[in-house]
């Protein structure tokens, strides 16, 4: 269980450590790193290490699409911002106004 639990766990949401460990509590299991970030699951119909596991998953996929999400805005945003500034010099160009003072 032990190195499943290594093998199927994500990284630590807060600080990125791949050190994940699992151990059983009185009624159910957690699943922590050495940070302190952890997560208890109970028994139930499901093994309590199986949904500990999940919900550490879960929590640490929303913080990789809030990342890849900004990081993809801000590349959106650099492609938008260099064209703009190749149709602003072409323009300048097209109507041979000297623009040579902005590229300093």
């Amino acid at each position: 269980m032990a190195d499943d639990l290594t093998r199927k766990a994500d990284r630590c949401p807060f600080c990125g450590s791949a050190l994940i460990t699992g151990r059983g509590i009185r009624d159910g299991y957690s699943v922590s790193c050495r940070c302190g970030a952890s997560i208890v699951a109970y028994n139930g119909k499901t093994p309590a290490w199986e949904v500990a596991l999940e919900k550490w998953n879960k929590r640490f996929g929303g913080e990789l699409e809030a990342e890849r999400t900004a990081r993809e805005n801000a590349e959106r945003c650099l492609r938008d911002k260099d064209a703009a500034m190749d149709k602003l010099f072409n323009l300048l160009s097209e109507n041979r106004i000297d623009y040579s003072h902005l590229l300093n």
